[in-house]
């Protein structure tokens, strides 16, 4: 597939930039963005001081305001003027690609049980390995602990969950909306990236071979 192709070569495959790079010449590439990278450090900085998600997102809010846009190729903005969220926080924190990687979900066709995958990225790291794996850690603790942390795995069962993918080839994960059915049951919403952070936490620590 060109899409896991491109993502072996070290390269993104198509999207936006997370929060803190910019796309570079080459397609599918990243660059740091000087301007935005210290908010990214910020994030995992106060993360590994001890700051819960909850407690992250007000510093950043009396630090920083809002979310910067983000820059697309052309130039134009996207994004951006909102608080940071607790939920915003983790998404960052979640994201391996801050410290070198780049991933792919995949399927098996005959149980479509999906995988994650990682490969070395092209681009360079805003933060270590080590502080990745010490800030997931962290959000996973909090979670056994119960600190006012939202249920992380979710029950419901998505029939076209490992089927369904985005224009650029990837999986479509699955959440709840939170909105109320004609019985008054309200849907919790779901979080799944935590559980893929997770997953590449124990492939990375796995021995070679």
């Amino acid at each position: 597939m060109k899409y896991i192709q491109s993502l072996k070569n070290g390269y993104m495959c198509g999207g936006v930039r997370p929060l803190g790079y910019i796309s570079g010449a080459k397609p599918g590439s990243a660059i740091i963005d000087k301007k935005n990278a210290p908010i990214i450090k910020d994030i995992f900085k106060f993360c590994l001081e001890g700051y819960r998600p909850s407690e992250i997102a007000n510093e950043m809010n009396f630090k920083h305001h809002t979310v910067p846009a983000r820059k697309l190729r052309d130039g134009s903005l996207i994004g951006g003027g909102k608080s940071f969220s607790e939920n915003y926080i983790r998404t960052v924190i979640l994201n391996p690609f801050y410290c070198g990687y780049v991933y792919a979900t995949l399927a098996n066709p005959n149980s479509l049980q999906v995988e994650h995958e990682l490969f070395d990225g092209k681009h360079d790291a805003i933060i270590t390995k080590e502080e990745w794996q010490k800030a997931v850690n962290l959000l996973k603790s909090y979670n056994k602990e119960g600190h006012n942390y939202p249920q992380i795995r979710d029950t419901g069962k998505y029939l076209l969950k490992g089927v369904l993918r985005c224009n650029c080839g990837s999986f479509m994960s699955a959440a709840s909306t939170g909105k109320v059915d004609d019985n008054g049951e309200k849907y919790r919403a779901s979080e799944v990236r935590i559980e893929l952070a997770f997953f590449f936490q124990k492939k990375m620590s796995r021995p070679n071979g």
